[in-house]
């Protein structure tokens, strides 16, 4: 093994076998963790040459080939994907959350993956060791770390961007990264590989003033001072519009474009964004509010309903609002064309 603390190589052990005679070939598994020789008499004999090999809370087992090279095995599928250093360095600990986000520390580095997406990201790190790690987008895992919120995007070695910030809330970030831009098909999707990257985040500065930050360019698209104290924002997925909500339940519409503020509803009890749209759905009162185009935001439609919204589903060409009301849940379906004819337009 190679021993990059002493910068040299170490023999790990030998293995006697009796009768062996000369040995033909060899070759090992490409994750490092076997390997197979032949003999002059025809034996194929396989070795296992992890250093050590142990069961993280009964999910997950972990095989260490090498010190700065480990296989994560998920134990119910057997699925496995190889946690590397690419600097060599030696891998330290590691942690696994939600049963699919994986963080590794090395000595001079941070390793994040999604073990659903198999990408996997190194990126230099010094922290204090009580960082908190936050999962909430499926692109990119954030880190906070005294006052700092840091961004690394999956598969990328690199750190995407930071920003400084108290609020840390999953109801007080958002972040968008080449979303509202998916391709019907091979053509569009190549041409959508040339496009330039659209990566925004936007966050509290204070309790009362929202900041939108250019990931690529690191550059300030827009400060919003409000009145009163935010208690939940998001962007729509092409970063294009801000939708926040204040204390008194005022729900406004933030265009990054022309820096245009304007109130939507008032007494909001829940706004979301339609997901992969640019379809807003909130609640006032016992009022449904959907907006189909929100740059035209007088043209809204109501539904009467008698409870609360819980959540917005869409899949297989539908859209149903769910509303609960009590005893029983109640399912309203959003106009399926409206909301595609929005993302043809956007």
């Amino acid at each position: 093994n190679l021993n990059i603390r002493r910068n040299l190589w170490e023999e790990a052990g030998i293995k006697e076998v009796k009768d062996m005679y000369s040995v033909t070939a060899m070759s090992w598994k490409l994750d490092g963790s076997r390997l197979c020789v032949g003999t002059l008499a025809g034996a194929v004999d396989a070795y296992d040459a992890c250093l050590r090999r142990y069961r993280y809370k009964g999910k997950f087992e972990f095989t260490y080939v090498s010190l700065s090279q480990v296989i994560v095995k998920r134990l119910q599928t057997g699925t496995r994907i190889v946690l590397k250093s690419h600097f060599q360095y030696e891998i330290i600990k590691i942690n696994i959350y939600q049963d699919q986000y994986l963080v590794a520390h090395t000595p001079e580095t941070l390793l994040i993956g999604d073990l659903g997406s198999c990408k996997l990201s190194e990126v230099p790190w010094s922290g204090s060791g009580s960082e908190r790690f936050i999962f909430e987008n499926p692109t990119v895992c954030m880190v906070y770390n005294a006052g700092e919120l840091t961004l690394v995007e999956y598969g990328r070695n690199e750190i995407l961007g930071s920003c400084r910030t108290e609020h840390v809330s999953p109801h007080y970030i958002s972040c968008r990264l080449n979303e509202g831009r998916p391709p019907p098909n091979p053509e569009a999707e190549a041409a959508a590989s040339e496009m330039p990257d659209n990566k925004k985040i936007t966050y509290l500065m204070d309790i009362k003033t929202v900041q939108v930050l250019d990931l690529v360019t690191s550059h300030v698209l827009a400060t919003i001072n409000h009145d009163a104290k935010v208690d939940w924002l998001e962007l729509n997925p092409s970063g294009t519009k801000l939708l926040f909500r204040d204390k008194h339940r005022h729900l406004h519409l933030y265009d990054l474009a022309t820096q245009d503020k304007s109130t939507l509803l008032n007494f909001c009890s829940y706004v979301q964004w339609v997901p992969n749209s640019d379809v807003v759905v909130a609640q006032n009162r016992d009022n449904l509010c959907v907006w189909y185009s929100i740059d035209a935001p007088e043209r809204v439609t109501i539904f009467q309903i008698k409870g609360d919204v819980e959540d917005i589903e869409r899949s297989g060409g539908r859209t149903e609002v769910i509303v609960d009301e009590g005893i029983n849940t109640v399912s309203y379906r959003l106009d399926e064309t409206l909301i595609e004819f929005g993302m043809c337009i956007e």
